[in-house]
């Protein structure tokens, strides 16, 4: 079922209501999702896990099926993991996001590394404004 899905997502446009009141993203977690390439559009999402200063892990619900993606933020450049800094930055975005509810909207393209590019909304604040504003290489 998880080829016929991605198969479908890949050649179907779809965007998806921002509206969690059919369904609730608490419960998503990475073991409990299926890992899937969201096409471009807005979506309710769940911050699950950050992994440095400008990509997370997040997860969504789309048509009764849980998925997760690896999300970098557009147009941002954090430091490196591997450097004081890049831990530092880590941090803070980890205490700011993880774990939140938000939006996600998702761009249509797909940065090199095969992440997927989105602004994220959380509490009616872009965080992708909030890491250039603070954080940005």
């Amino acid at each position: 079922m998880y080829t016929l899905l991605k198969l479908l997502f890949i050649h179907i446009p779809l965007i998806v209501s921002t509206s969690t009141s059919t369904f609730s993203l608490e419960h998503l977690t990475e073991q409990n999702t299926l890992s899937f390439r969201v096409p471009a559009g807005a979506y309710s999402t769940k911050v699950l896990r950050v992994h440095d200063g400008d990509t997370a892990i997040c997860a969504f619900e789309l048509w009764g099926q849980q998925f997760h993606s690896r999300v970098r933020f557009k147009d941002i450049c954090a430091p490196e993991l591997n450097t004081i800094e890049g831990k530092q930055v880590r941090d803070v975005v980890q205490t700011r996001i993880e774990g939140k509810l938000g939006i996600l909207q998702v761009d249509k393209n797909i940065e090199k590394y095969g992440r997927i590019l989105g602004d994220l909304i959380i509490d009616d604040e872009s965080i992708n404004e909030w890491l250039s504003q603070n954080f940005s290489c």
